[in-house]
């Protein structure tokens, strides 16, 4: 009989204070009887819509809804998550909602240019909205500028709420007719933390539409909003009041921080009518950006502005800011910019109006941006990105810690593999779908996949392992021996599997520099000292047949920039031959 597995976790919850206005105060005291939502097809998701827009989950902070299957909603009309206006202000979502890695495709959020805030979610509020992907478009269908609301592809509105590790593939398309609001992947957003969320839906906006604000994350954040770890991949070609690549505009202490764009930057209109940067449209006084990049092109054939010697270029363009602004309050400080750089381009500086190179930002060529140099240069500043060759600098991935837990509790000689490689018990694992393979003594080997998410349901997987009676009869079994490797050493990591075996059989040994190392040397010795033949089976791995005794495993790594002792190369027998 084969083993079982489980999955388990305790859950989260969350209360903060807030400063919009639904339609009543929301209460932090938990109900008795804590809403809990499961969603497995597109009907359970409308129904949880229409409740949200009535206001059932409004100020319910323990309610938690898991979205647990992949739905298409092409076809459907859809009415947002919350945002309903009332007689004393609009509902709003208040719980968590794991979206666990599912996709919501088909969404058409062009039915809703009548409701203020629309989007997947129409109005958050002391909510989390977690590992969530939507794909869908918004195309415009009123010319007469009804819409002056807060249109996000996750949310239109956001207050004292998280939105992390989020994906919209939602393009959004004016067609040329006049619109006015907040857009964005969240439309505006108040005391709201906005995490690992990327943007691959294109930004198409090419009539005057008064008073906008257009980001590729958020159109505008205010209260101390945090938008970090983001990415904007798509292009976008913008004629807005207030545009940029990350946001349409920043104020009330707001801050960016480790975000980048790379699509192209099609600006259009004149100076005297919008602002627009390849990071934020408008910055406030009292805000900051950080750590961040635009390295996208930065197309101004349609930019209808005459360069003159008297004034700035553009008045209103820049690389990371097109126009700095005056917040109300007077004591705050002007913008700060530390390790920001741009899109090296004719006439253009970090900020409109701007002259000469501004503290904390710097121009490179695109081409630049993709190099290791580069890398270093933003990580060594303060950076936190992966290094990938041929890309610029990557968003470092999200990862959570999972725990194992093997029944029954008596079990020996426990070994978790996870993606084919021994773990540690608990081990940090990346968001996303994983293998694993369970082995004890006396026990079926015992494997499955799991999907990690912030959802803690799955940070725990409890496996229950069959046990084999071993024989009782006298000299039948046969004796294990140690195999001793030096796990994490300097520079890099090598892990072997099993830890015990017994003679003849085959151990594999797993070898991991860390980044811009590579192996030197990999000696497998027994207990006497003598020198056992390795097989490379590739890709960091070696297999080697088990002697009657114990086996010590040792290893050096060289920096791959340095010329190796001789020639990377691990032991081998003299009489050992390849073809």
């Amino acid at each position: 009989e084969q083993g079982t597995q489980e999955t388990q976790g305790e859950q989260e919850t969350q209360g903060s204070e807030s400063n919009a206005e639904p339609t009543e105060e929301p209460t932090e005291e938990p109900s008795e009887e804590p809403i809990r939502t499961s969603i497995t097809k597109v009907e359970d998701l409308m129904k949880f819509a229409e409740e949200a827009q009535n206001g059932i989950y409004e100020g319910k902070t323990d309610a938690v809804v898991s979205l647990d299957a992949d739905l298409d909603l092409t076809g459907k009309t859809w009415v947002p998550i919350a945002g309903k206006l009332t007689e004393n202000g609009f509902s709003c979502f208040s719980g968590t909602f794991y979206g666990n890695n599912h996709v919501i495709s088909g969404l058409d959020l062009s039915y809703n240019q009548q409701q203020q805030y629309t989007g997947f979610f129409g109005a958050l509020w002391n909510a989390k909205v977690y590992d969530l992907t939507v794909k869908g478009s918004f195309e415009a269908t009123e010319s007469d500028g009804s819409f002056r609301g807060s249109l996000g592809s996750i949310a239109g509105f956001a207050d004292s709420s998280v939105i992390s590790n989020c994906v919209s593939e939602v393009s959004f398309n004016n067609n040329g007719k006049i619109l006015a609001g907040m857009i964005g992947m969240v439309g505006n957003v108040y005391n709201t933390l906005v995490e690992y969320c990327e943007n691959k839906g294109e930004f198409t906006f090419t009539n005057d539409m008064g008073s906008s604000y257009i980001g590729g994350i958020v159109g505008y954040a205010d209260d101390h909003s945090e938008i970090k770890y983001c990415a904007n991949t798509a292009p976008m070609t913008l004629l807005a009041t207030n545009s940029g690549a990350i946001a349409g505009s920043i104020t009330g202490q707001s801050k960016i921080d480790n975000c980048y764009a790379t699509g192209k930057l099609t600006v259009l209109g004149t100076a005297s009518q919008n602002n627009v940067s390849g990071m934020v449209g408008t910055i406030y006084t009292g805000t900051t950006i950080s750590n961040s990049y635009f390295a996208g092109e930065f197309d101004l054939s349609k930019y209808g502005v005459q360069l003159t010697s008297e004034k700035p270029a553009y008045m209103r363009l820049g690389g990371i800011a097109g126009q700095i602004g005056k917040s109300s309050d007077t004591e705050l400080a002007e913008p700060q910019f530390a390790n920001d750089y741009y899109t090296e381009t004719e006439n253009v500086f970090a900020c409109g109006r701007d002259t000469e190179a501004r503290a904390g930002v710097s121009a490179k060529p695109a081409a630049d941006m993709k190099t290791k140099k580069f890398y270093d240069e933003i990580t060594e500043k303060g950076g936190n990105y992966r290094y990938e060759e041929g890309s610029t600098p990557l968003l470092p991935k999200l990862t959570h810690k999972v725990s194992f837990v093997i029944t029954p509790e008596n079990m020996t000689d426990i070994v978790v593999t996870v993606d084919g490689q021994e773990a540690a018990n608990p081990i940090a694992l990346e968001n996303g779908k994983h293998t694993f393979t369970v082995t004890a003594k006396n026990c079926d080997p015992f494997s499955g996949e799991f999907t990690v998410s912030a959802n803690p349901e799955t940070h725990t997987q409890t496996v229950a392992m069959t046990y084999r009676q071993p024989s009782s009869s006298s000299g039948s079994s046969k004796p294990s021996y140690s195999v001793t490797a030096p796990g994490t050493t300097e520079n890099g990591s090598v892990t072997v599997s099993p830890k015990n075996a017994t003679k003849g059989s085959t151990v594999t040994v797993t070898v991991k520099p860390d980044d811009g190392y590579q192996l030197d040397k990999l000696t497998v010795a027994d207990a006497k000292g003598n020198t056992i033949s390795v097989t490379d089976k590739g890709n960091g791995k070696y297999t080697f047949t088990m002697p009657a005794s114990k086996v010590t495993i040792t290893s050096t790594f060289v920096k791959i920039a340095e010329q190796p002792t001789e020639k990377t190369f691990v032991d081998v027998a003299k009489s050992d031959w390849f073809a």
